[in-house]
């Protein structure tokens, strides 16, 4: 919640907006709609991208919550600038940008609760700011509802990003950070590959373990293989080759890994194991 407030702050958004992912997500960073809206904020892929977003088959940085919210204080402050009043620019973070204009030019209209009186929004828009309101209320007067508050927030974040250049998966991560691999994978969500993609990435890390994890990782002889047990499940349209590229290992290893002598018999739904590369 500090993160949330301090980054939407900086963007001019008002102080309320920071519950906007207990309507959206319930905070969870993994949430994903049948529309395909992604993390906590439910970035759709082109909204998503276009405010700078990674989105990709191993990368999908909706579920990143530093990211993300930094993303969506963005669109938000954007979505004021244009209509200028708060109400209209989270009905459009919910409906779209376009709907909200065309009703409003259609019906001569500029006012959000003149919208929701002559039914001129989709249901879930005509709910979304009042959820919003109501929430920000009980959340901001928890004790008048019986409600217990925290005593304090959190000190600021105790993680730091550190940029990997190497392919390898959050397993050999931890293990070059002294750290569990289920503590890796929760500070970096948007890695669903659970691993570097090719190219490297920032991975967040305890600041208390970022020694550990440097000294480890300059040490590695770059010949040294580090295993992991990265699965990738095959999707339709995909083989052997379209796989390995995403992964950055080779063809050849991968079809040994998993004993693959014919790539057309490769079925959907089939789980490889991903070699780490050298």
């Amino acid at each position: 919640m500090r993160m949330i407030r301090n980054t939407l702050a900086q963007a001019g958004v008002p102080r309320e907006v920071a519950y906007l992912p207990i309507i959206e997500s319930k905070f969870q960073v993994s949430a994903r709609s049948r529309a395909g809206a992604t993390g906590m904020w439910q970035f759709m892929p082109s909204t998503g991208r276009r405010y700078g977003l990674q989105i990709d088959r191993c990368v999908d940085e909706r579920r990143d919550p530093a990211l993300s919210t930094r993303a969506a204080a963005r669109y938000l402050a954007e979505l004021y600038e244009h209509f200028a009043d708060w109400h209209l620019a989270l009905a459009a973070y919910n409906a779209g940008e376009g709907r909200i204009k065309r009703i409003m030019r259609e019906n001569r209209v500029s006012d959000y609760w003149t919208m929701v009186d002559r039914g001129l929004l989709p249901r879930e828009t005509a709910h979304f700011v009042p959820r919003l309101l109501a929430v920000a209320t009980i959340a901001e007067h928890a004790g008048a509802f019986g409600l217990a508050t925290p005593q304090s927030w959190p000190e600021e974040d105790s993680t730091l990003t550190i940029t990997v250049d190497a392919p390898i998966s959050l397993k050999s991560v931890a293990e070059l950070a002294g750290l569990d691999r289920a503590t890796v994978e929760a500070l970096n969500p948007a890695l669903q590959c659970k691993r570097v993609p090719p190219g490297g990435y920032g991975v967040r890390l305890p600041r208390r373990n970022q020694a550990t994890f440097t000294a480890a990782y300059a040490a590695l002889d770059p010949r040294t293989i580090l295993r992991g047990d990265s699965l990738h499940r095959v999707r339709r349209g995909e083989n052997p080759g379209s796989i390995a590229r995403l992964y950055g290992v080779s063809v050849q290893d991968l079809m040994v890994e998993n004993g693959i002598s014919n790539p057309r018999r490769l079925r959907v739904d089939t789980e490889l194991r991903i070699p780490d590369p050298i």
